[in-house]
């Protein structure tokens, strides 16, 4: 074994054009190291697991797959780091990959410091100015270079795995397989009426920054015998740059770091153990909720949680963590959770994220009053659609029809205003269409978002992890459930995933993995090609220009 690892590691792969790779291949390669990683922390071979992630540091698969994340699907793909570079075009990916990285040796630059809004206090205009307080408090973020950003991707292929078999259930927030929707349903069954819930209050917890004060030694001390331990080491101290001074970093993971969020999910778990009988506990990333059947249990357990965090370098924000029971009701990721007086427990959509949504919409169209209806449709549909899509697995519906009729009237204010010297009725007929039955009219194209249905989510089971290769089926038949409530049902897009098997043509990847995803045609109409549904496929947005670089051989293939 030893030997065959140490001829794996010393393979020196190199890829003549981008468009060469072949996905399916990577992501299958990529795919069985990470479940090895798994299988081998589950037996606790730790000789093994070592062995494994150094050789998950220098697979050119893990590498070209972090170069694709970085470069072609994160958000920041287009923000530079500290050296004012961003690689936008094969060459340069071609040449970042036949770079051999020594992850022993690298030494990160410092990141640099940029600020984006947080939330803002509920205070009037007036008194902000007499304050001298900004419209919009901001949240400090550290960026990193795209280099980076690429190596603390095939660290975090490396770590991840590891972690996976060790966390504990009820952490969702940024692991692979789960979402905010399972933390909500959890949190559901543990405070609804009935024999495995019927918890009353709750520690609605708010940690203080925690990204920016964890402690780096805790953090070092968990990661055990890591390979690359150090290199992380080095991240952490890496310091940050701001207006053009470089600041050391002596606490806190930089908040825009690929393993970032890896690294507070190790420092965060083991909280449901701490806890002990008695309490349900679910925590998204650095928010989380202690739930228990008598308000003193809550008392008693806040100061044990605070010494918890203590230990990792953290502390509650006592202005924002309340003990709340469940018939008042709280906001939790985004959802208002709240038991009504007939014994119903009720999960809407925040009061904040329906004004936030409305606020968007008028904003926009103020901003282009003389823009076309097309791009009026264009940039609202996404929107509306995502946000619905968001919400639909709660009691949405009076709340998607609340939203319809006020975008409706949005817009009807956007189209008088367009054309001030024309009549009602004129724009009744240019802009609005009759809607069903009825004398109600609705904007021409616009998402109808009270037309969604709701759909129950059926939250991901104990510890299950996609990295543990006893448990295919279950991923299988669960990618296949999510997927057919990813479409509206008999659009094209539905299905072409239900042909493809909801995966990715292109990569083989499950097609709803976060990635936006375009419909192409195997044969272009311009050559001849039909526009019926055997002559298009559905891939990822960043298989795209994979396609059409290798169109010949595609169209041969999909024959």
């Amino acid at each position: 074994m030893i030997n065959g690892l140490e001829a794996e590691m010393q393979k020196c792969d190199r890829v003549p054009t981008w468009t060469s790779i072949d996905w399916r291949k990577v992501e299958r390669k990529v795919t069985n190291l990470k479940r090895r990683i798994f299988k081998a922390t589950e037996r606790g071979d730790l000789k093994q697991v070592a062995n494994l992630q150094k050789l998950a540091s220098k697979s050119f698969a893990v590498k070209v797959l972090a170069i694709k994340r970085a470069t072609q699907i994160n958000d920041g793909k287009k923000t530079p780091g500290v050296d004012g570079k961003i690689i936008d075009d094969h060459a340069g990916r071609v040449k970042i990959a036949n770079e051999e990285f020594d992850l022993n040796s690298y030494n990160p630059p410092p990141v640099v410091r940029a600020y984006i809004p947080k939330k803002p206090k509920k205070l009037k205009k007036s008194l902000r100015r007499r304050l001298k307080l900004s419209n919009e408090p901001m949240r400090p973020l550290g960026i990193p270079t795209i280099k980076d950003r690429i190596i603390q991707g095939i660290a975090k292929t490396a770590l991840g795995p590891e972690y996976e078999a060790k966390f504990e259930a009820n952490s969702f927030g940024f692991r692979p397989g789960r979402c905010a929707h399972d933390a909500i349903e959890e949190t559901f069954n543990a405070l609804r009426n009935g024999v495995a819930g019927g918890n009353e209050w709750i520690l609605d917890a708010d940690i203080s920054k925690a990204f920016d004060t964890i402690n780096h030694e805790f953090i070092l001390n968990q990661l055990g015998n890591f390979p690359a331990k150090d290199l992380i080491s080095r991240w952490l101290k890496a310091g940050f740059v701001e207006i053009g001074k470089i600041h050391e970093t002596t606490i806190g993971t930089p908040q825009g770091g690929v393993i970032s969020p890896l690294l507070a999910n190790i420092a965060l778990d083991g909280l449901q153990k701490h806890l002990g009988k008695g309490y349900r506990y679910v925590r998204y990333a650095d928010d989380f909720v202690i739930m228990a059947k008598t308000k003193q249990a809550i008392e008693e357990i806040k100061p044990k949680v605070e010494q918890w965090l203590l230990k990792r370098g953290l502390k509650l924000n006592d202005e924002k963590t309340k003990i709340i029971h469940r018939e008042k009701g709280f906001n939790f990721l985004g959802f208002h959770i709240r038991m009504y007086k007939d014994g119903k427990l009720i999960i809407k959509p925040q009061k904040e994220k329906i004004k936030g949504l409305l606020g968007k919409i008028r904003t926009w169209l103020d901003e282009n009053k003389q823009v076309k209806t097309e791009a009026v449709i264009e940039k609202l549909n996404p929107i509306l659609r995502g946000w619905a899509y968001y919400y639909r697995f709660v009691c949405s519906k009076e709340t998607f029809s609340n939203i319809q009729y006020k975008v409706h009237w949005i817009l009807w204010k956007w189209a008088k205003r367009r054309h001030p010297n024309k009549s009602k009725f004129w724009i009744l007929n240019k802009y609005y269409e009759k809607s069903g039955k009825g004398s109600s009219m609705t904007f021409k194209g616009i998402y109808r978002i009270d037309k969604i249905p709701i759909i129950r989510y059926i939250r991901v089971k104990g510890k299950n992890s996609p990295d543990d290769p006893k448990l295919l089926e279950y991923w299988g038949n669960r990618g296949n459930r999510l997927g057919k409530v990813q479409f509206a049902k008999d659009s094209t897009r539905y299905l072409l995933a239900r042909n493809q098997n909801w995966k990715c043509y292109l990569c083989g990847n499950w097609l709803m993995n976060g990635e936006e995803v375009d419909i192409n045609h195997i044969i272009p109409v311009n050559e001849g090609g039909s526009d019926h549904i055997s002559n298009k496929i559905i891939y990822h947005e960043s298989c795209h220009y994979q396609w059409h670089s290798n169109r010949k051989k595609n169209k041969l293939r999909a024959a």
